[in-house]
C-alpha cells in the first residue's frame, strides 16, 4: 500500500529568463541532463514500483495534484515528505498536497532532508 513518488525540479534552456532564475541565477535541472538525475543509489529505485514527477515550479502544479487524486483518490491516511531544499521545495510540495489531501497525516522526516538554510533544518 506503499507509494514511492519522486519529483524533479524540472528547467529548460531559457532558465535564467525566468523569475526563479533570475533570482537563483544558476542553470541547474535541466531537462535530459545529469543534473536532472536521481543521485547515486537513490537512482537504483527506478527499478521499483515508483512515479516520477516533473515539476517546473518550487511545488508540484494543481493540475498535477488533480492527476494523482483521480488516481490514488481522496482517502490516503498519510504523506511522508523527505527532500532537498527544505525550506522551498518540500514545503511547497507539502502546502499543495495538504490543500487537496485536508485529512492525511502530513509527516516531514527532518533526518532525511537536507537545505542550505541551517537555521530552516534546525526547527524541524
Amino acid at each position: 500500500g506503499i507509494r514511492l513518488y519522486f519529483t524533479y525540479d524540472t528547467h529548460s534552456e531559457n532558465y535564467l529568463e525566468t523569475r526563479e532564475g533570475k533570482n537563483l541565477p544558476i542553470l541547474h535541472c535541466r531537462m535530459n541532463t545529469e543534473g536532472h538525475r536521481l543521485y547515486g543509489k537513490v537512482n537504483e529505485l527506478l527499478m521499483i514500483n515508483t512515479i516520477h514527477l516533473n515539476k517546473y515550479s518550487f511545488g508540484i502544479s494543481p493540475q498535477e495534484i488533480i492527476r494523482l487524486s483521480e488516481k490514488l483518490g481522496d482517502n490516503i491516511e498519510q504523506i511522508e515528505f523527505v527532500g532537498v531544499v527544505t525550506n522551498i521545495c518540500v514545503i511547497s510540495n507539502i502546502v499543495m498536497f495538504q490543500s487537496k489531501y485536508i485529512n492525511s497525516e502530513i509527516i516531514v522526516d527532518a533526518s532525511l532532508c537536507a537545505s542550505f538554510d541551517k537555521n530552516f533544518m534546525k526547527k524541524l
